[in-house]
């Protein structure tokens, strides 16, 4: 598995062996042994065997008078990491202003509309889109959450952003257009793992 840390994994099996001396396995790959975390520099097919998900999604959500739209990425797992890959938000009705938003420890849907997204390796079973949040309008600021992000966006113009936010249970990334009455679009892909002891 290509670009693995191998002093880490050959430092850890030749103390676990007993056995001294770098480079003892050969090759990187022969010092990985079954129920080492690995990591995300693997090639995307090595990822399922590690137990890293990823998902996408591509969400429209109508404009509403008086409102503004949204989406938010809610991590309502117990012992799961998700981090943001990318997300690109337009609006097409009008110029956007995009704020994006991150906090921890509130599990509540902000808006009313499930958000969506499927996974992306059809090896997993049940790849069919799953509920990971909410869509909608009329949010307001957030309250207990910090602002990352506040950008203005052309009309029919993506916003582009990788912001590498890792969510903890109970964790939750809001995208939230600050514009009323436009049609909004946001494309999310985010990976999940499960966490190892001490990461929570």
């Amino acid at each position: 598995m290509a670009q693995i840390n191998q002093d880490r994994y050959e430092t850890l099996a030749a103390r676990v062996l007993g056995v001294k001396g770098a480079g003892i396995f050969g090759h990187a790959e022969d010092a990985v042994f079954a129920g080492l975390a690995l990591d995300t520099n693997a090639p995307v097919e090595f990822w399922y065997p590690q137990r890293i998900y990823r998902f996408g999604l591509g969400r429209y959500q109508a404009a509403a008078a008086g409102q503004a739209s949204g989406f938010q990425l809610r991590n309502g797992t117990d012992d799961q990491l998700w981090v943001v890959d990318h997300v690109s938000l337009s609006s097409s009705s009008a110029a956007g202003t995009w704020q994006l938003w991150v906090g921890e420890g509130t599990t509540a849907d902000f808006y009313a509309t499930t958000l969506l997204a499927t996974q992306l390796d059809t090896r997993i079973p049940g790849s069919s889109s799953q509920d990971f949040g909410s869509q909608g309008t009329g949010l307001a600021t957030p309250p207990g959450y910090g602002q990352m992000a506040y950008e203005p966006c052309p009309i029919a113009t993506a916003c582009n952003f990788t912001p590498g936010v890792t969510l903890a249970p109970g964790g939750s990334f809001i995208a939230n257009n600050i514009e009323l009455n436009q049609n909004a679009y946001c494309t999310m892909f985010f990976h999940t793992r499960q966490a190892m002891p001490g990461e929570l």
